[in-house]
């Protein structure tokens, strides 16, 4: 293997050619229009440009990927995650071709990606599946018995592809023909396939993987396993190796069964086989034909490089060196970064990156593939990157990645962090002991405060101040300096979009007594490095990281972001009030479905549009009861944040003359 192709993009494609340099081998990238400056792009030996801006035009079409392959003469392709990873089409073409395609054979692929053949597969190598049906007969009446007989609640998955995408839970026998209906039609928008399987549903039960490697000898190697029960919307949000309070005796039938299935699908590559864990017993899910975006929690724990034994494998070497079993040293933990806004319901976020600070240290490793001044895309996954924490034990792994979500900073573009870090400091999260409802519980109870609220009134005034020192010629000596006794100052900014009004009193040795509200205390802020600020509040000490644009001051502290808007000396800061009536975007986006009409009598709550940002269909409603006046976009629109979509009359609002 002397030149190899990634045929994705982001922070996989970077980890994938990381591994390819330290090997030897060439890389080369490709990328759409977006993508352009990308870290990838930049990293590779050599890049291709596959034209187009959305996924269907660039990255999901495997023509484009072969003819890049064919054109800088590549002998391998690695597909990463997402995108053609788990579509046989490209293996397929590779053969055709006589390219080396980094993973399993087409027809294996195309086999385990259908969840029928793979249920079937699992059912002969004697694993246990959840209750369900997958029969040629998909009528809604014959899903409807098949349901009754299972139990309500059921769950209703798409028989090709994953990541939450056509997945419905139904309580009761009267959503269930809606659910079929709209799971259906988003697997078919997803996967290209609307074929839909029914299963029981088991609130809180456990999601346990196993990962594996297989060899063209028929060699199985068991790199342990993960847990992966921390999801929202049935996307994995946190995940951790060795799966906490497993006992042994399940951990052994887990890798039996994933041995056997392997063995019996003729296996190879890297997969990874899932299951449920419930109170009946653990449950064969399903097999993903690909690396995993949680791969680097076992890579930490067991020392082995995946993605270098993935093209080990590809070239023909056999595993046997590793052994039937690795097992882990140590406990480590991922926490996925979204670029969504927890305060507003996880709404997809975009823009551009102004400032970036990752963690570093012991047992910390970022993956990700962001640049300071890069943007983030409303055209791809939401996700940004991996912060991965390893330590002797869990709970020297979960100190290590509290710090080191708390040192991370991402200003202007919105991300998870701060859920992430109020997350693992839940105790059910802490103790070890939670199932696939965790998120969902801890999101009724998260308030969503956040709490460096409290401490940035105080520092704000003096972090602006000396943002505006270093933009002028001024001396730092006239650094709150007066010809008389130091004056006391009013400033007015907001935080977030809530103002605040504090006094300011000048002090010896750049020192200010803030005032806000019933409290005074003395602040005193030092500029550390670009971006970097070190504060003392009453002696206590902290950090935070800034980035000022236009008079815009993008924070974080303690892995929390906000936005303050100056409105002392910048009115213009001061956002207008809107009428009720009108209906922003609240993302960048594609706009699937307008429902709105001119002269439609709408009730609050009612679905006005769907928005698709990063892979997700976001539900416009209506925020009050009226007459939609004015209907500003059509279907298949590109929008930004703060587009105007729709205007509504709201009930009781007289006629403008």
């Amino acid at each position: 293997m002397r030149r190899l192709l990634v045929a994705n993009r982001g922070e996989i494609a970077l980890r994938i050619m990381k591994t390819a340099r330290r090997l030897g081998i060439e890389t080369v990238a490709v990328y759409s229009e977006p993508d352009r400056e990308s870290p990838h792009v930049k990293f590779a030996d050599t890049a291709v440009a596959l034209g187009g801006k959305t996924p269907l035009d660039s990255y999901l079409r495997v023509e484009k990927i072969v003819e890049a392959a064919k054109r800088t003469e590549c002998d391998s392709i690695h597909p990463g995650y997402g995108f053609l990873a788990e579509n046989p089409d490209l293996p397929r073409a590779c053969e055709r071709e006589g390219i080396v395609f980094v993973g399993p054979s087409a027809d294996v692929m195309e086999r385990l990606g259908d969840k029928r053949f793979a249920r079937s597969l699992a059912r002969k190598a004697g694993i246990p599946l959840v209750p369900g049906y997958e029969g040629e007969d998909r009528s809604p009446e014959r899903f409807r018995v098949e349901a009754a007989k299972i139990g309500y609640p059921v769950m209703l998955k798409s028989l090709s592809g994953g990541g939450g995408r056509g997945i419905r839970v139904v309580s009761g026998e009267g959503e269930l023909f809606e659910a079929l209906r709209s799971a259906a039609e988003e697997a078919e928008s997803a996967f290209g396939r609307g074929d839909i399987l029914v299963e029981k549903y088991y609130p809180g039960a456990r999601h346990v993987e196993v990962q594996v490697l297989a060899d063209e000898m028929g060699h199985v190697t068991i790199l342990g396993e993960r847990e992966c029960s921390a999801q929202r919307r049935f996307q994995k949000v946190v995940e951790e190796a060795p799966a906490p309070f497993l006992g042994e005796e399940t951990r052994e039938e887990l890798f039996l069964f994933a041995r056997h299935l392997v063995t019996e699908a003729r296996y190879v590559g890297a997969g990874t086989v899932e299951f449920l864990l419930t109170g009946d017993g653990p449950f064969f899910l399903e097999v993903n034909t690909r690396i995993q975006v949680e791969h680097p929690v076992t890579e930490m724990v067991t020392g082995v490089d995946i993605v270098e034994w993935q093209i080990r494998i590809a070239r023909g070497e056999s595993i046997e060196v590793l052994g039937s079993v690795v097992s882990p040293k140590g406990h480590a933990l991922e926490a996925r970064i979204y670029a969504e806004d927890p305060s507003r319901g996880f709404m997809p976020q975009s823009g551009k990156v102004h400032l970036l600070r990752l963690p570093e240290g012991e047992g910390i490793r970022v993956d990700h593939a962001l640049s300071e001044g890069g943007s983030v895309s409303s055209y791809y996954d939401p996700l940004l990157g991996k912060v991965v924490a390893r330590g002797g034990t869990r709970e020297e792994a979960l100190d290590r990645l509290r710090m080191a979500l708390k040192k991370t900073a991402i200003l202007g573009v919105r991300t998870n962090v701060p859920f992430l870090v109020a997350l693992i400091e839940d105790p059910d999260f802490v103790s070890g002991r939670y199932g696939t409802d965790l998120i969902e519980n801890f999101t009724r109870r998260w308030e969503g405060k956040k709490r460096g609220r409290r401490t940035l009134p105080f520092i704000v005034p003096l972090i602006y101040q000396g943002e505006s020192f270093l933009r002028s010629s001024l001396p730092r000596a006239f650094f709150n300096w007066s010809s008389t006794a130091p004056l006391a100052r009013e400033e007015r900014f907001s935080i977030d979009g809530e103002e605040v009004t504090v006094t300011v009193q000048p002090l010896s040795e750049g020192r200010c007594r803030v005032r806000w509200g019933s409290d005074s205390l003395v602040v005193g802020v030092e500029r550390e490095g670009e971006g970097v600020y070190r504060y003392c509040i009453d002696g206590k000490e902290g950090c935070v990281f800034s980035a000022l644009l236009d008079g815009d001051l993008f924070l974080s502290l303690e892995g929390e972001d906000f936005l303050v808007h100056d409105l002392t000396y910048r009115e213009g800061g001061r956002r207008r009030e809107r009428p009720e009536g009108e209906v922003l975007s609240p993302i960048d986006g594609r706009v699937l479905e307008v429902r709105a009409e001119e002269g439609m009598k709408v009730n609050e709550g009612d679905l006005l549009l769907t928005v698709e940002s990063m892979k997700m269909e976001n539900r416009i409603c209506s925020p009050v009861s009226g007459i939609v006046k004015v209907v500003r976009v059509t279907g298949g629109a590109q929008v930004r944040e703060g587009d105007l979509l729709v205007e509504i009359e709201a009930e009781g609002v007289a006629k403008k003359a």
